[in-house]
């Protein structure tokens, strides 16, 4: 806890790629290394809420409102968090996607890649 500086510690049965946390904290999703994600409520890790499996190794994601963005080589896919469903794929990298960032008031999408 960044306020109070207590540690939590909590093992996730796989290799985890990248992870990310709605704003306000409610959901987090885990990429995991063999290509799974997963979407839980913070509270409830133990019980993933939901599981995507991409076609490829997800590399970087972040919540977006409404969304979750996921960066997978040189895409990125935006899945609709209410419908669970693959909204819209964002292309335009030459080179593979690295992170994914959301600017304050949600309007920004930002993503960074080898290709500079």
């Amino acid at each position: 806890h960044l306020l109070t500086r207590a540690v939590t510690r909590e093992m996730w049965p796989a290799a985890v790629r990248a992870v990310a946390a709605e704003p306000d904290g409610a959901r987090l999703a885990l990429a995991e290394e063999g290509r799974r994600v997963v979407v839980a409520d913070r509270d409830a890790l133990h019980r993933p809420g939901w599981v995507m499996n991409p076609p490829s190794t997800v590399v970087a994601l972040v919540f977006t409102p409404g969304q979750l963005a996921i960066a997978r080589g040189t895409i990125i896919d935006l899945w609709d968090l209410r419908t669970r469903e693959h909204r819209r794929t964002l292309a335009g990298h030459r080179s593979v996607v690295t992170c994914l960032a959301v600017t304050p008031d949600g309007r920004l999408l930002l993503t960074g890649g080898q290709d500079r």
